[in-house]
């Protein structure tokens, strides 16, 4: 029998906007309200493509002391989906686990919330014929280490078998390893589709049975999340999936480059920068935009950028004007540029600053010495992680990033020593 369904995960709703200082009230009330307009999105998507039910796999809330408001807009818009017959499953992850407040109010009777003592199986009929069955587990703690994964065995019985999880298959970077599992262990559960959250960057693991999918976050919550956050509509016929991505997402995070190789002046500068801000809103539709800008290359006007508070004026000047609606709000500004220089050449000299040169190669060229400079710096990192910036300051995380830091600390270097002329 063919069906279609909604699979959505990573909500956040009423998660704070952590980091934009100054910001006007337009630019405000839209973040603020970010998150409980992408999940009016998801809803809407499920009722104007009358899916038969709605998966959603977890961190609906963004804390374990998640909000009155949060819990009632999230069960008003499972309410919605009630009205309209189509069901909702819901297991909830490391950021809303079970152990949490949760406010006493009544649910929708389609709204089908998973515990955490075992996996449930939950059928779903339709015109009293059975389509599919629902395997959820949710959370119980924050902290949860264990494999929820290999709990799952679907009965080989059901007409589509669907596992509903959070979890951290194959431990993915840039997330807590919290319910960590491998491919292996969803592939041997006898599911035919996997519906997972927990990565917010929209992931097909596998996409022949068992499907295994990532939906990623709803709405970007910080300006690491770049591009467009959606839900996925899954049709299946005759037992196989099709999936289609939905943006939902009510703001957009961008990052625009821009090169000042051949700039020679603050005004040519000033003209580059206003021809991309006006092609981001060109691009981003009616959709509001939070823009993070990186200056790079290198060029004469490197001293000029590298003065004392030049860079902060200069994002002074780009939050003026916010007339455009949408809005494109410029966030911050970050120097990722070097001197115009030709580093042999200068080496050639042996002076102080071509000294400087031959130790950064060094460095460079150095595993031990580049862990050793890691080392070095990780006090002075962690004090400068509690000053607020509304400079980007990029710390390093991993060797490539290190690297770049070096070269940004050796463009800085020279242009003190060079009188600010490099």
């Amino acid at each position: 029998m063919n069906f279609k369904f909604v699979h959505v995960a990573d909500l956040h709703l009423d998660s704070p906007f952590v980091g934009l200082r100054s910001a006007p009230d337009p630019v405000t009330r839209a973040l603020e309200g970010a998150s409980f307009a992408a999940y009016d999105r998801v809803i809407a998507t499920a009722l104007e493509r009358q899916v038969d039910f709605v998966l959603i796999a977890g961190d609906v809330y963004d804390s374990e002391d998640r909000s009155l408001r949060a819990q009632l807009r999230f069960r008003d818009g499972l309410g919605r989906l009630a009205q309209a017959g189509i069901e909702s499953f819901v297991v909830y992850g490391n950021h809303d686990p079970l152990d949490g407040w949760s406010a006493r109010i009544e649910w929708p009777q389609l709204a089908h919330r998973f515990g955490a003592d075992a996996v449930e199986a939950v059928p779903i009929c339709r015109d009293g014929l059975p389509i599919a069955a629902v395997y959820g587990m949710s959370h119980r703690h924050r902290e949860l280490r264990s494999n929820l994964a290999r709990r799952f065995r679907a009965t080989g019985d059901d007409a589509f078998a669907i596992g509903l999880l959070h979890a951290n298959v194959e431990g993915i970077g840039g997330h807590e390893n919290y319910a960590p599992c491998c491919l292996a262990d969803l592939e041997t559960a006898g599911m035919d589709y996997w519906a997972l959250g927990h990565v917010h960057r929209p992931t097909v693991l596998r996409s022949e049975t068992p499907v295994i999918v990532y939906p990623g976050s709803t709405q970007a919550r910080t300006r690491a999340e770049q591009g467009e956050r959606c839900c996925y509509v899954v049709s299946i016929k005759g037992g196989v999936a099709s999936l289609e991505p939905v943006a939902v997402d009510a703001v957009r995070w961008h990052s625009v480059d821009i090169p000042i190789t051949g700039l020679d002046s603050d005004q040519a500068l000033l003209d580059r920068l206003d021809d991309a801000l006006r092609e981001l809103r060109d691009d981003v539709g009616d959709r509001p935009a939070v823009c993070s800008i990186t200056l790079s290359g290198s060029g004469i006007l490197y001293h000029v950028l590298s003065k004392p508070r030049y860079l902060e004026d200069l994002l002074d000047h780009l939050q003026t004007d916010q007339s455009g609606d949408p809005f494109v709000w410029v966030d911050r500004v970050e120097l990722a540029a070097t001197p115009e220089l030709d580093r042999d050449e200068r080496k050639q000299a042996h002076d102080f600053a071509a000294e400087l040169l031959g130790i950064v190669d060094e460095i460079r060229a150095s595993p031990q010495r580049l862990a050793e400079l890691r080392d070095e710096l990780a006090p002075l990192l962690e004090q400068l992680e509690k000053i607020p910036r509304r400079v980007a300051v990029p710390f390093p995380t991993d060797e490539e990033q290190l690297t770049d830091w070096l070269e940004r600390a050796e463009a800085v270097c020279l242009n003190l020593l060079e009188g600010g002329r490099s």
